[in-house]
């Protein structure tokens, strides 16, 4: 059994020309976060009972100028609630639902902790399904996904190292692949572009977060290259297929072609050397060729990969485990990565008893065990990773999920530190306050919530903002950002900022 680092999150190699607007920044934290234990159903009961309605506690009127001179009153909803007290704050328009972004990975990691514990790994095994004779294994030979999030090549390399040195060599049956784990999903969002890498498809045989690095080398012969890319190993990948075309747009086309990705991109976006992530739709298979690969450099011969829908028996001869619930959390809500929000989430759901066959029902069973532990509340998310504008949740609703004190502790934890700007470029209350937040950005469309600590002080804060009647008039198109988007998050920014100054000056 093996228990490693976790995957690097999206490294790139050297400087490189990138297409597209959209990537995850390289590397995992890899800090353990000693958490409590998960919450029993007796502690998530609040210690003071948080009203759902009424009004401000502090200046509401105030705060009603400050929120309508900002230019978004209309499109935004505030809570900020001390949780020592149990008192409402402030309030703007706190009961209004509207797509929470990528704040909804902070709902999911506290709904994998309550179904999980922070302990808790994802296994991946490979098994065999006959006796070994001669160094070859009389039957199949079988790589068994367990939904681990953070599985790469190098982990399928060390697997591959303990076949062999449990005496494998070879097989006289299939390969056979099985990511029957979790429901598969093609994407998370289907109204993102094709090649957005932060759109993978989502199974339970996951490897380098679905996605494949794309290089290509102009000159006399312009050279193209697909790798399932980790630290240590970079097979070349053939599930996988890319062709340059002669075409202005898109700059990236896909298709399925009998059961394989098959991409094409525009040549003239190729004129400088460069590479980026795609996503990948046949996880399956890109995971039993990087296995094939890999193990072919440690003497383990393999046929091609077939995929399986169903579990197999066999027995266990080789194990990898996932670095422990927390750390992947912590890392999920550091770099916001959609694949592993989703994958705990759905995990989380067929832990509880849901019986899921899809995304959006794994993301209704998340809503209504909030609503439970809230005793009652308008959610209604679609997913886990928030990637998705149908998704809807109040701020009031958003700060009451935070009041469980085992909820807090670990969100402290897992939560970056949020930097209020002063105005000037320094730090606003240096040494007096700290903010730890999720943020959560689409197209006209921000949220940002958190814990706001001061001295024993924790006040717990949501600020969801989206226009969108103008991202529906202005959808997503590959490489391109909507026009006014950039200035609408701006201003959105600047509003979050100068909430939590006041916020800090007013209560911390």
């Amino acid at each position: 059994m093996t228990r490693s680092r976790p995957a690097p999150d999206q490294k790139q190699p050297g400087r490189k020309r990138r297409l597209s607007r959209r990537h995850v920044l390289a590397g995992l934290g890899a800090a353990t976060v000693a958490l409590p234990g998960a919450a029993s159903a007796a502690s998530l009961r609040f210690d003071r009972p948080i009203p759902r309605g009424g009004g401000p506690k502090a200046a509401p009127q105030m705060l009603g100028s400050v929120m309508e001179g900002l230019g978004l009153a209309d499109k935004t909803g505030v809570a900020l609630i001390d949780f020592d007290s149990g008192e409402i704050l402030e309030t703007h328009q706190p009961a209004k639902t509207l797509p929470p972004a990528s704040v909804a990975k902070a709902v999911t990691a506290m709904y994998a902790l309550d179904s999980f514990g922070p302990d808790h790994t994802f296994r991946t095994r490979i098994l065999a399904t006959g006796p070994v004779q001669d160094g070859r294994v009389n039957g199949d030979l079988v790589l068994v996904g367990g939904a681990d999030p953070h599985l790469d090549s190098d982990h399928l390399a060390l697997l591959a190292r303990q076949v062999v040195a449990n005496g494998i060599h070879g097989v006289n049956g299939h390969f056979i692949v099985i990511g029957s784990a979790l429901p598969f999903s093609r994407h998370i969002d289907p109204t993102q572009p094709a090649s957005a890498s932060y759109n993978p498809s989502v199974g339970g045989l996951n490897l380098n977060f679905n996605r494949v690095f794309f290089q290509w080398k102009p000159g006399a012969d312009l050279l193209l290259t697909l790798k399932a890319q980790a630290e240590r190993h970079q097979p070349d990948i053939r599930t996988v297929r890319i062709d340059a075309v002669d075409r202005a747009s898109p700059v990236f086309n896909y298709r399925s072609i009998e059961g394989r990705d098959h991409w094409t991109v525009a040549r003239p976006a190729l004129k400088s050397a460069g590479g980026q992530w795609l996503p990948v739709r046949t996880p399956e298979l890109y995971a039993g060729e990087t296995f094939r690969a890999v193990a072919s450099q440690y003497g383990l011969r393999l046929p091609d990969a077939i995929l399986s829908p169903v579990a197999m028996g066999g027995e266990v001869v080789a194990e990898h485990h996932s670095i422990p619930l927390s750390r992947i959390l912590r890392s999920m809500l550091i770099y916001s990565t959609n694949l592993t929000a989703e994958v705990v989430g759905m995990s989380a759901s067929i832990n509880n008893g849901a019986g899921i066959t899809s995304i959006a029902e794994s993301g209704a069973a998340m809503s209504d065990w909030m609503a439970t532990r809230l005793g009652g509340a308008n959610v209604g998310l679609v997913n886990h990773s928030g990637l998705s504008d149908q998704s809807r949740l109040s701020a009031m609703d958003m700060v009451r999920s935070m009041q469980s004190p085992a909820d807090r502790a670990a969100l402290i934890e897992l939560m970056r530190t949020h930097r209020v700007s002063d105005g000037s470029g320094g730090e606003y209350a240096a040494g007096r306050a700290f903010v730890k937040a999720k943020t959560g950005t689409m197209h006209f469309t921000r949220g940002l919530s958190g814990l706001i600590r001061s001295g024993e002080k924790t006040l717990g804060f949501a600020i969801f903002a989206a226009d969108l009647d103008l991202r529906a008039a202005n959808p997503s198109q590959e490489g391109f950002r909507p026009r006014g988007s950039r200035s609408w998050s701006s201003k959105a920014k600047g509003q979050e900022q100068l909430l939590l100054r006041r916020w800090i000056d007013m209560y911390g």
